[in-house]
């Protein structure tokens, strides 16, 4: 709440502030109010085109409501044009999230394992990894990632619970022939299975005594 009202003060002093408009659709998209996300971010990128953030916090978005091809392009474009950026590191973890939503494995373990090596502290980063290289059948590598990103997360295994309930059909339709599918081989419990409290159109159930850590994005 306190966000929200900082970030109005601002846009209603200076409604042309594309970092604020950038922010805000961060911040709807915490409030897993997707649309106005999108909306919020592509009025900042429509400001300035070429703002990693935006690019980055665009990309994320379409990727939590299940359109990771077109989220691609905008990672794609941010790494080209700012490859050493503070998001840079994140952009090559959600871009790789993308490829692996779309089922192209390969191109996901390069993504991810370059994530990882630019900022090995990026829990999301070995989690993603741990997910594609269990569906690569690489299932020792997956497990290690799969640690690796325990040892810098311990609540990592509730923020996929939270995911589930905060993602859209879309996403979680993708996610959960790909990553969750990854993540069990790696030896993710199945969090996924064992509640009928879901939400109409969900494709699986939660587990609603999981707890909703603090996010990163």
């Amino acid at each position: 709440m306190r966000a929200e009202q900082l970030l109005g003060e601002v846009l209603r002093v200076n409604s042309q502030n594309a970092f604020a408009h950038t922010l805000m659709g961060v911040l709807r998209r915490q409030q897993s109010r997707f649309d106005d996300s999108l909306t919020e971010l592509r009025v900042a990128l429509a400001m300035r085109p070429d703002f990693p953030p935006t690019l980055a916090n665009l990309g994320i978005t379409l990727a939590f409501v299940g359109l990771p091809d077109a989220a691609i392009p905008l990672f794609e474009r941010s790494l080209r044009l700012f490859p050493y950026d503070y998001y840079a590191s994140a952009s090559h973890a959600f871009l790789g999230l993308c490829y692996l939503l779309l089922g192209n494995v390969e191109a996901a373990v390069a993504s991810l394992r370059t994530a990882r090596a630019s900022n090995p502290h990026l829990y999301f980063a070995h989690w993603w990894l741990a997910a594609a290289l269990g569906l690569k059948g690489e299932l020792d590598a997956a497990r290690e990632a799969f640690r690796q990103a325990i040892e810098i997360r311990p609540d990592v295994i509730a923020h996929v619970g939270a995911r589930l309930r905060r993602g859209t059909p879309g996403h979680l339709a993708l996610y959960e022939k790909t990553v969750y599918l990854g993540l069990r081989r790696a030896g993710l419990p199945d969090i996924w299975a064992g509640s009928n409290e879901r939400p109409a159109g969900w494709v699986g159930s939660y587990d609603a005594k999981i707890p909703l850590p603090v996010p990163y994005f």
